[in-house]
């Protein structure tokens, strides 16, 4: 995968492969997928690639489930940081009106 890819379109091309290889009579496991795409991950996915290697079973995990996490982070990295604005009050308030 190279550096400024979307993940989908490695995916999809690896999907491609996967299931051309499936048509050609050589069944890969999921496991040696997920662990193929986990490999394959440019640097910026490297923190969440970590915490699926320490917190879940890679070999039995599902290319489904790991697809759907790193397309979630994907999002989450890539979302456009928003302007946080602070609004001043035009309004002075004594206090005597607290009381």
């Amino acid at each position: 995968m190279e550096e400024n890819e979307m993940f989908m379109d490695f995916y999809t091309r690896l999907n491609d492969i996967v299931n051309s290889m499936w048509g050609l009579g050589d069944k890969i496991p999921e496991s040696k997928v997920c662990a193929k795409i986990l490999r394959s991950l440019p640097e910026r996915f490297n923190s969440k690639v970590t915490a699926i290697q320490e917190l879940r079973d890679t070999d039995n995990m599902r290319v489904e489930e790991l697809v759907g996490s790193l397309q979630t982070y994907e999002l989450n990295f890539k979302a456009p940081k928003g302007k946080s604005i602070a609004l001043k009050s035009s309004k002075c308030i004594s206090q005597e009106n607290f009381v």
